[in-house]
C-alpha cells in the first residue's frame, strides 16, 4: 500500500508507473516482491534508489545487488516509534563471503547508524530486522541495504517496511522493554534467539519469525493474531504448564506450536490427549520417532508405546509379550481397545487415549520396576474455536472417553452445560498418582470434590483425557467452547478436594504398606445422606468405572457405584459393597463419618464374619487377602449396615452368611456353622413384607441349599430363619 499526500489545492489520484503526483511522501506499510519489473519500476518511481541493483527475472525474479545498495525514499522517523524489516535473500554466483549491512539515517542520508549484518544462505530464507525509533526525531529519515562484503551478489525478494507498534527481541534485546508479565495491547515480535515469557503475559498480535524460538511456561493470552513461522513451544514440567488463553472468534493462528505433556517418575496408566493436531505420525510424536526399542535420540522426551514382539512393527516397540499399552475406548462394547498401530495414525486435537506410561526412553521396558519422569511432546497446528466430539452411546450409563482439544485448562462444568445426552453431575479421571498404577477418580463436578484425596477437580488439564457416563441411548456431545477455557486454574493440591457433605459416610481403601507410610489409597467411594433423597439409582448418583486392579464401591442390586446420593438412614439399612482385582494380601479400610450423630454403622466381612462397629469421625479397619479362597476374594464380602447389622450375637444364628448375595438364579446358600445337624424353618418375604417362600430345612455340613422356583423377580427380600426361639432376619438380594 502506497499513500501519497498531494501539494495544496491538487487533487489526490492513486499512484502509479505511468501518473506521478507532485512531492509524493512515502508512507507505511509497503509492500513490494520484486518478481518482475514492473515492481522494480514502481519503486523507482516511488522514491528508491538503487546503486549497483538490477533486477533479473531468473530464478522467479529478484533484486540483484552486486555490492550495492538500496535506500528507501525519505520516512518521517518522528511519526513512528519502529519499524519492521522482511525480506528474503539468498546468495547469487560463484562468490562467497558475501554480508549485507542494514543501517538507517535521521537526517536524510547524511549520515548513516549501523543496525545489524546479515550473512545470507545458498537459498532464500528470510530475515526480519527491527529498528527502533522511538529517540529519532527526524523527518527525513532513511533506510540502506547495503552488501558490504564478499564476492558474487545477493539476491532480494519479497521486501516489506511497516511500522511496529509494541515489543521486540532481536539479538538478545527487548526494545522498548521486555513484555514478560505484563498485559498490553501492544504486539510482541520475536526476530531471532530464544525467548520465554514465564509469567502470564497479554498482547495483541504476536509474531514469531523464522529464527526465533519462543517457550511459553506460564499463560498467554492474545487479542490479535499469532504468527509463528519459528518454534512455539508451550512448556510442561512438575511444576509448570503454558497455556494459550482465550483466542477470539477474528484472531488467527498461523503456524505449528509444540505442546509438551509432563509425566512423573511412576509406570501407571493416564488418560491422554493432543492439544495440536499432527500431520506427522504419533510415532514421530510421542516416541520421538525412535528406530528402535533402545533408541533413545531425545532424552528425557518419548516414551515406549507397545503393542507388538516384533520391534516397529507398525510403530511400536517391541517386548517379548507384545502386550499393548496404548487404548481407545469401545464406546459401544464397553471396552478398552487397543490401537492398531503408531506409524501411520496421527494426533488429533481432543482425542483420547488411556495409555500405560513407564517413563521416558531411557528406561528397561523389560524390567517393570524401571520407571522415570518423561515429556511428551507433539508438534502440529493449535485447535482453537468451539469444537464439538460425538459419541454414539448404547445405554444409559455408557461411559465415553473425550480429551481436552485446547492448550489450556478448561472448566469441565462449563463444557458439561453445553453437552447433550452428559451426566453433568460427575465426571471420570484415571489418576496416575494413588493405587499402583493410577486407579479411576469420580469428580463432583458441582464442587469440584472427590472421595480419592486426589488433586484433580473440576478443571482439566491440557494434555488430559478423562470420562463422561450417558443419561440415554444415542448420541452424546461434549461441546468445547472458547469461553470454557479457564487457564491457570489447575492447582495440583494434596487433599484440598476432599469431597464432605453434611451427612456423609466415605470409605477409603489402601494396602496396608501403604497407609502405614501415608501412601496413596487403591480405591474409594462415597454415601451422601440427605432428607428426600431417592434411594433408587438416578443422575445424582455416580456410577463406577472399573480400575485394572482394585475396586471399591458400592453395589445397588447390580449397579455399581462410586458416589451413592440415599436418603437419610433407618434401623436396619444395609449396603451390599463390591470388591474385586486384589493384588496384595494386607488392606486397610479407612472409613470416615461426616455428620449422622443419631446413626452407628457397623461393617460386616462375610468371611472372618466379624463385624466392627464404625465410630462417628475416623475408622481403621485392616483385612486380609487369601487369593486360594474363593470367599476371602468374593466380591460381595462386604456390607455396611446401620444399628443392629445382621444380628450377630451369641446365639445359634450368629455367624450367618447368605451367599452368593445378590444371586442370580433360583438357588442360594447359608453358611450356619452354628446349626450344624440342626432343623430350621426359613421363610423369605418381599420388601412390602409379603411372603413369598417358605420351607423348613435340616442344616448339614454347615450349609442349607435354598432352591425355589423361577418366579422370583429382581429386588430385596428378607430372609428370616428360626431355630427353637431364636429368630434373625438376613436381606438377600436377587438380581
Amino acid at each position: 500500500l502506497q499513500i501519497y499526500v498531494p501539494a495544496a489545492g491538487s487533487t489526490m489520484f492513486p499512484k502509479s508507473s505511468t501518473h506521478l503526483l507532485q512531492d509524493p511522501v512515502f508512507m507505511l506499510p509497503y509492500e513490494n516482491s520484486f518478481r518482475i519489473q514492473n515492481d522494480y519500476d514502481q519503486a523507482v518511481a516511488l522514491g528508491f534508489e538503487f546503486n549497483n541493483v538490477y533486477f533479473q527475472e531468473a530464478d522467479g525474479g529478484s533484486l540483484e545487488i552486486n555490492g550495492g545498495s538500496i535506500i528507501t525514499p525519505p520516512i518521517d522517523f518522528s511519526l513512528l516509534e519502529a519499524v519492521r524489516l522482511r525480506f528474503r535473500l539468498s546468495t547469487r554466483g560463484l562468490g562467497d563471503g558475501q554480508k549485507l549491512t542494514i543501517s538507517y539515517s535521521n537526517d536524510d542520508g547524511a549520515n548513516y547508524i549501523f543496525l545489524e549484518y546479515i550473512e545470507p544462505a545458498s537459498f532464500y530464507k528470510s530475515h526480519t530486522p527491527f529498528i527502533d525509533l522511538s529517540s529519532l526525531t527526524g523527518t527525513s529519515g532513511r533506510i540502506k541495504i547495503e552488501m558490504t562484503e564478499g564476492t558474487g551478489s545477493i539476491q532480494l525478494r519479497e521486501f516489506t517496511l511497516r511500522e511496529f507498534v509494541g515489543h521486540f527481541y532481536t539479538h538478545g534485546n527487548w526494545t522498548p522493554s521486555d513484555p514478560n508479565g505484563i498485559n498490553t495491547i501492544r504486539n510482541i515480535a520475536v526476530a531471532n534467539g530464544t525467548v520465554s515469557f514465564t509469567s502470564p503475559t497479554q498482547a495483541n498480535h504476536i509474531s514469531i519469525y523464522e529464527d526465533a524460538i519462543v517457550n511459553i511456561e506460564s499463560v498467554l493470552t492474545i487479542t490479535g493474531d499469532l504468527l509463528n513461522l519459528g518454534n512455539l513451544t508451550f512448556i510442561s514440567n512438575e511444576t509448570i504448564t503454558g497455556e494459550l488463553g482465550y483466542i477470539s472468534s477474528i484472531s488467527l493462528i498461523n503456524g505449528n506450536a509444540t505442546v509438551q505433556r509432563y509425566t512423573s517418575d511412576k509406570r501407571a496408566y493416564r488418560m491422554l490427549s493432543s492439544a495440536v493436531s499432527t500431520s506427522s505420525s504419533i510415532h514421530d510424536n510421542w516416541q520421538e520417532g525412535a528406530l528402535s526399542n533402545t533408541h533413545n535420540p531425545s532424552p528425557g522426551f518419548g516414551t515406549h508405546i507397545t503393542g507388538s514382539t516384533i520391534d516397529q512393527q507398525n510403530g511400536f516397540d517391541g517386548t517379548a509379550t507384545g502386550q499393548p499399552s496404548m487404548f481407545t475406548l469401545n464406546v459401544e462394547d464397553q471396552e478398552f481397545m487397543a490401537v492398531s498401530n503408531t506409524d501411520e495414525d496421527t494426533l488429533n486435537a481432543g482425542k483420547a487415549y488411556i495409555m500405560l506410561v513407564q517413563g521416558n526412553r531411557s528406561i528397561d521396558i523389560s524390567d517393570p520396576q524401571s520407571s522415570s519422569e518423561t515429556i511428551l511432546r507433539a508438534t502440529g497446528t493449535l485447535r482453537r474455536g468451539n469444537t464439538t466430539q460425538i459419541f454414539e452411546t448404547v445405554d444409559a450409563g455408557d461411559f465415553a472417553m473425550f480429551g481436552n482439544p485446547y492448550q489450556s485448562t478448561v472448566d469441565l462444568l462449563s463444557v458439561f452445560g453445553n453437552s447433550t445426552n452428559v451426566n453433568t453431575n460427575w465426571y471420570y479421571v484415571y489418576d496416575p498418582n494413588i493405587a499402583e498404577h493410577g486407579a479411576y477418580v469420580t469428580i463432583d463436578l458441582q464442587n469440584g470434590t472427590n472421595t480419592s484425596m486426589s488433586r484433580m477437580d473440576q478443571y482439566l488439564p491440557p494434555g488430559q483425557g478423562a470420562q463422561f457416563a450417558s443419561l440415554g441411548s444415542g448420541q452424546s456431545t461434549i461441546v468445547f467452547k472458547e469461553t470454557d477455557k479457564a487457564p491457570g486454574f489447575f492447582r495440583p493440591s494434596s487433599d484440598a478436594n476432599r469431597l464432605a457433605s453434611e451427612n456423609m459416610l466415605t470409605v477409603q481403601l489402601f494396602t496396608t504398606e501403604n497407609f502405614n507410610r501415608n501412601g496413596p489409597l487403591h480405591d474409594s467411594f462415597g454415601i451422601i445422606f440427605e432428607s428426600g433423597n431417592d434411594n433408587e439409582i438416578t443422575a445424582d448418583d455416580a456410577l463406577k468405572p472399573m480400575n485394572f486392579d482394585e475396586n471399591f464401591g458400592i453395589d445397588h442390586n447390580g449397579t455399581y457405584l462410586s458416589i451413592e446420593r440415599r436418603d437419610m438412614p433407618e434401623t436396619d439399612d444395609l449396603y451390599q459393597l463390591y470388591s474385586s482385582g486384589y493384588k496384595h494380601s494386607d488392606y486397610t479400610l479407612k472409613i470416615m463419618v461426616d455428620g449422622l450423630e443419631n446413626s452407628t454403622f457397623y461393617l460386616f466381612d462375610r468371611f472372618t464374619r466379624t463385624t466392627t462397629p464404625i465410630e462417628n469421625t475416623e475408622t481403621i479397619i485392616t483385612f486380609q487377602i487369601d487369593i486360594n479362597n474363593p470367599m476371602s476374594i468374593a466380591t460381595d464380602r462386604f456390607i455396611l449396615g446401620r444399628d443392629a447389622l445382621l444380628g450377630v450375637d451369641t446365639s445359634f444364628l450368629s455367624e450367618i452368611i447368605l451367599y452368593p448375595n445378590p444371586f442370580n438364579g433360583t438357588s442360594f446358600y447359608i453358611n450356619a456353622p452354628k446349626l450344624n445337624g440342626k432343623q430350621i424353618s426359613l421363610s423369605i418375604s418381599d420388601i412390602s413384607g409379603r411372603r413369598v417362600f417358605e420351607d423348613t430345612f435340616h442344616c448339614q455340613a454347615n450349609t442349607l441349599t435354598v432352591s425355589m422356583n423361577d418366579s422370583l423377580t429382581a429386588g430385596i427380600y428378607l430372609v428370616t430363619l428360626k431355630h427353637g426361639e431364636a429368630s434373625n432376619t438376613y436381606k438377600l438380594i436377587k438380581k
